[in-house]
């Protein structure tokens, strides 16, 4: 129990750190302005980004205790869930705010610092990636054998201090120091899969890497696309911003049900649906 809490505490401290030391490096090349353009998107994407946690709080123990109980294929259906739903749910958020980016943030402020809507797509962006690992993270910890993750893990946080200094040394805008962070995720998402599947001979990289992170994303391009496109034909206003968040999070929702689940997933779906909707016309 105590090597589990140590070995916890480093993928904190190096969160911390990671996340520290990128507002010094900012700090050092643009002064404190691009810390506070960083900031109000770090907040933006906290708040965006609980939304799909809340979904994974409730499937988290689920998956410990199905590990705990033996019951490996079970426990991995529930990663395999648990990963493309918080991916999905996560969508359903992003999409329409990055379509609405810029009128978003100056709804919200009056002075909108400069760089602050690239900030913030790339913070989104980091956490769509995260989305998907979310769900390996708690099986890792399932099996108790935290110790090369952790190390792993914040290793990798903290290689992009110094790429992040690199990348700003040779004369790159601020937003840019977010693109290790952007990248490390994309390459995190591999590695916790390969530390699962070492614990786990259930797990296969097959399946994950096509039908889980593959298919995620080209539903999340594809669901971009079609919602930028529609969002062309408003205005940028009250109005136009109300009717491209709706339009986005059907279009969404749509192609989700379609080509972003499996059929038994969409056949249980539309049952539960079709029950809710029998017990409230009963009411």
């Amino acid at each position: 129990m105590f090597s589990y809490a140590v070995w916890s505490a480093v993928a904190n401290i190096g969160f911390t750190f990671r996340d520290q030391g990128l507002n010094v490096i900012l700090n050092l090349f643009f002064g404190t302005t691009m810390n506070a353009a960083r900031g109000i998107a770090m907040q933006v994407g906290t708040l965006v980004n609980s939304f799909s946690k809340n979904f994974i709080l409730a499937v988290n123990p689920q998956i410990t205790k199905q590990y705990a109980a033996g019951n490996y294929m079970e426990s991995r259906n529930l990663v395999y869930l648990g990963a493309r739903i918080a991916f999905y749910l996560l969508s359903l958020m992003t999409i329409p705010l990055l379509i609405n980016v810029d009128y978003v943030l100056k709804l919200w402020l009056s002075d909108v610092p400069e760089y602050t809507s690239l900030f913030l797509c790339l913070v989104l962006l980091s956490a769509l990636l995260y989305a998907m690992s979310q769900s390996v993270t708690i099986a890792i910890q399932a099996t108790g054998n935290i110790k090369w993750f952790q190390i792993l893990i914040c290793t990798l946080l903290l290689s992009e201090l110094p790429v992040a200094y690199f990348i700003l040394k040779l004369g790159a805008p601020p937003y840019y120091v977010m693109l290790p962070t952007l990248i490390s995720n994309f390459f995190a998402v591999f590695l916790r899969f390969y530390l699962l599947k070492r614990m786990m001979c259930e797990f296969s990289c097959r399946y994950y890497f096509v039908n889980i992170v593959f298919r995620c994303l080209l539903v999340y391009i594809l669901c971009f696309l079609l919602s930028y496109y529609v969002s062309t034909l408003f205005y940028n206003d009250f109005i136009g911003f109300i009717c491209k968040s709706i339009l986005s999070i059907l279009i969404t929702s749509f192609v989700i049900l379609i080509g972003g689940i499996s059929k038994s997933e969409r056949a249980s779906l539309i049952n539960k649906l079709k029950n809710k909707l029998k017990s409230k016309s009963y009411v």
